[in-house]
C-alpha cells in the first residue's frame, strides 16, 4: 500500500493534468481544462435528458419494477465504452512501461495503479447514469431508506465488471491484432466493427412500434434477469429490500476485481513483453528507393502516423465509418418497412419538402471528428522533424489537410449515391448532396488545422490528451456541430427558395475555408520556432 499510493498519485495526476492546470502558469493549459469540463458537463445534460426520457417511457410500459436492472444495464454500457475507448495503453502497452516495471513494485499494485483512474471516471459518470435517473424510480412510490443506502453502496462496485470486461476485450483485440503485419491497423478495424454492431442494435430498436416495444421491454427485462445475474440480484435487493440478493450482486462484483487484479499479475509481464515486441514475418531485401514529391511524401508520412494510434483513426474515422454503414443498410431496408420504422406512410412524397436538409445532416458525420485538429499535436516531441525538412509549411500543411479529405470522400460518394438511390433525388438536390459535404469538410479541417497550429500540445504523455482533450480540439468540434446546427436552421427559416439558401450557405462555407487555409499559410506558426 506505501507503494502504491504514490504510484497511483502520479498515475492521478498525470490521467487528469492536474499538475499542469496548477502549477504550469500555462492559459493554454487552464483553457484546456475549463473547455473539458463544459464538454463534460454537456454531455452528462444530454446523458441525463436520454435516461429520463428512457426511465419514464419504462415507466409508461408497465416495467417500473425494473428500472433499476435497466440502469444498471445503461451503466455497463457507458462504463465498458468510456473504457474500452481508452483501454489501448491504458493498460498495456503504455508509453512508460519499461520505466515502471524497473521500479521495486510489485504488478498487482503497477495493475491497481493503471484501473483505479478509470475505475473512479466510471464512478463518477455512473452518479449520472444511475443514481440521479434512480430518483424518477423512487418518485413511483418505491423509495425508502433501504433502498437509498443499497443504491449509494451500489455506485461502489456497478463498474467493476464492465470496467474488466473492456480491459479483456482490449486486451484480446491487442493480442489478435499483435499477430499481424499492421497491428494498429487491425486494431482499428476490430473496434470499429465492434463499436458499429452497438450502433446497429441500437438502430434496429427504432424500427419497433409500441406494441412491440412493450414486448420487447418484457423481453429485455426478462433477458436482463437472465443472462446478467449481478442486474437481478441488484434489482430484487432495491426493489424488494432484500439484502441477501444485495450482498450477492455486491460481493460478487468486488470478488471478481479481486481475482482479475490477482490472476491478471501473474501473466501481466507476459502480455505486455508480447504487446510490445515487434516481430519480423518478412525477410530483409534491398529494393530501389522510391522518389516521391514532396507532397506526396509527406502524405504518406501522415498516413503512416495516423495508422500508428488506434485511438487516433477511430476517434476521427468513426462518424464517416457510421455514415457509409448506415447509408448501405437502408438500401437493404425495402421502402416499406422503412416506413413502418419510422411510421410514416408514402415517405417518399413527405420527405420531398425536407431533401434539403439532407446535405447538410450529412455533412454532421463528416466534421464530427477531424484529422486536422489534432495533427500538429500528434508530432509530439518529434515535431522538430518536420522544422528542419527542407519544405515549406505550405506543404506541411497541404499533407495533412489532403489525409482529412482522403478520409471523408469515400462517405460522401457512398453516402450521396445511397440516398439519391434510396429517396430518388436528382437535379440540384443530387448536387448539392454532394458538394455540401465536401464544403463542411473543407472548412472543417482547415479549422482543425489553424486550431491546433494556435494551441498546440507537444508535451503529452497519452494521446487521449491530443486526440480528445485538448482545447484545439474541444474548439473544433463545438464550432462544426454550431456550423452543422446553424445551417439547418438558415435553411428551415428560408424554405421558399432552399436552393438558393444551400448555394449561398454553400458559397459561405467555400469562403470560410479559403480564409481559414490563408491564414494558417501566412502564418509563422510557433511550433516550429
Amino acid at each position: 500500500m506505501n507503494k502504491l499510493m504514490p504510484l497511483l498519485k502520479i498515475q492521478m495526476m498525470g490521467f487528469f493534468n492536474i499538475n499542469k492546470i496548477k502549477y504550469s502558469g500555462n492559459k493554454r493549459e487552464k483553457r484546456t481544462a475549463i473547455f473539458s469540463l463544459i464538454g463534460v458537463i454537456l454531455l452528462i445534460i444530454l446523458m441525463e435528458t436520454y435516461l429520463i426520457g428512457l426511465v419514464l417511457g419504462w415507466s409508461y410500459l408497465g416495467l417500473t419494477e425494473s428500472i433499476p436492472a435497466l440502469l444498471l444495464l445503461v451503466n455497463v454500457i457507458v462504463c465498458f465504452i468510456l473504457t474500452f475507448m481508452k483501454s489501448n495503453g491504458a493498460l498495456f502497452g503504455f508509453r512508460d512501461y519499461d520505466l515502471l516495471i524497473s521500479l521495486p513494485i510489485s504488478s498487482k499494485q503497477l495493475i491497481a495503479s493503471r484501473l483505479i483512474p478509470s475505475y473512479l471516471l466510471n464512478i463518477f459518470f455512473s452518479i449520472f447514469s444511475f443514481f440521479f435517473p434512480m430518483i424518477i424510480f423512487w418518485t413511483r412510490g418505491y423509495f425508502s431508506v433501504t433502498s437509498l443506502l443499497m443504491t449509494i453502496l451500489a455506485l461502489i462496485v456497478l463498474s467493476i465488471v464492465p470496467t474488466i470486461a473492456a480491459m479483456l476485450i482490449g486486451l484480446v483485440t491487442a493480442i489478435i491484432a499483435s499477430r499481424f503485419r499492421y497491428t494498429n491497423l487491425v486494431t482499428v478495424i476490430i473496434s470499429m466493427l465492434f463499436l458499429l454492431s452497438l450502433m446497429l442494435v441500437s438502430f434496429s430498436i427504432r424500427s419497433i412500434d409500441i406494441k412491440q416495444l412493450t414486448q420487447l421491454g418484457k423481453l429485455v427485462d426478462e433477458s436482463i434477469q437472465k443472462f446478467y445475474p449481478l442486474a437481478a440480484w441488484l434489482n430484487d435487493g432495491i426493489v424488494y429490500k432484500n439484502w441477501l440478493s444485495f450482498s450477492a450482486f455486491f460481493v460478487t462484483s468486488l470478488v471478481t476485481g479481486t481475482l482479475f487484479i490477482f490472476i491478471l499479475s501473474k501473466f501481466y509481464l507476459t502480455f505486455n513483453s508480447r504487446l510490445l515486441s515487434n516481430q519480423k514475418n518478412k525477410v530483409f531485401q534491398w529494393r530501389a528507393l522510391k522518389k516521391n514529391s514532396q507532397l506526396l511524401a509527406l502524405y504518406k508520412r501522415e498516413w503512416r502516423l495516423y495508422l500508428s494510434s488506434p485511438i487516433y483513426v477511430i476517434n476521427t474515422l468513426f462518424g464517416s465509418a457510421m455514415l457509409i454503414a448506415f447509408s448501405v443498410a437502408l438500401l437493404f431496408i425495402p421502402l416499406s418497412q422503412f416506413e413502418m420504422m419510422l411510421s410514416v406512410p408514402n415517405l417518399k412524397e413527405v420527405i420531398q419538402p425536407y431533401l434539403p436538409l439532407f446535405p447538410v445532416a450529412l455533412s454532421f458525420f463528416l466534421v464530427i471528428g477531424t484529422t486536422t485538429s489534432s495533427s500538429i499535436s500528434i508530432e509530439g516531441k518529434n515535431y522538430w522533424q518536420l522544422s528542419v525538412l527542407p519544405v515549406k509549411l505550405k506543404v506541411i500543411y497541404q499533407a495533412k489537410l489532403l489525409l482529412n479529405l482522403t478520409i471523408v470522400l469515400p462517405a460522401i460518394i457512398i453516402s450521396g449515391s445511397c440516398f439519391s438511390l434510396i429517396f430518388d433525388i436528382g437535379g440540384l438536390h443530387l448536387l448539392f448532396l454532394f458538394i455540401m459535404p465536401l464544403a463542411y469538410s473543407l472548412f472543417a479541417e482547415a479549422l482543425g488545422l489553424l486550431m491546433d497550429c494556435s494551441y498546440a500540445k507537444f508535451d503529452w504523455t497519452n494521446v487521449q490528451q491530443v486526440v480528445k482533450q485538448s482545447f484545439a480540439n474541444i474548439l473544433t468540434s463545438v464550432v462544426n456541430f454550431i456550423s452543422v446546427l446553424l445551417g439547418l436552421v438558415v435553411i428551415m427559416t428560408f424554405p421558399t427558395n432552399p436552393l438558393v439558401i444551400l448555394s449561398i450557405w454553400l458559397l459561405l462555407l467555400l469562403v470560410s475555408a479559403h480564409l481559414l487555409y490563408r491564414k494558417i499559410i501566412n502564418k509563422n506558426p510557433f511550433l516550429f520556432e
